[in-house]
């Protein structure tokens, strides 16, 4: 299932950057979700985000498919597990 784990790592706006294990990426249009499970924040984070672009280097531009507040880069990097068509 850890090949199915990315990690967040550029917020711009509705635009967020995800990296995938190289090899892995999910197809366009697939679903990403990504949660603030096991992080201290003010508002708990669930979005879904939506694969849009294949940028290479295993990192995909995703479109939020809700507001993105609350969202932050972290050196701790929030996951992002692949969630389907």
């Amino acid at each position: 299932m850890a090949e199915n784990i990315g990690h967040v790592v550029q917020i711009a706006g509705p635009a967020v950057d995800v990296q995938f294990p190289e090899g892995n990426l999910p197809p366009i249009y697939e679903a990403v979700r990504v949660v603030s499970d096991g992080f201290t924040v003010p508002n708990p984070v669930n979005v879904i985000l939506e694969v849009q672009q294949h940028l290479g280097e295993g990192r995909v531009r995703c479109i939020a498919m809700e507001a993105t507040e609350g969202m932050v880069r972290s050196p701790c990097r929030w996951a992002a597990e692949r969630w389907g068509a």
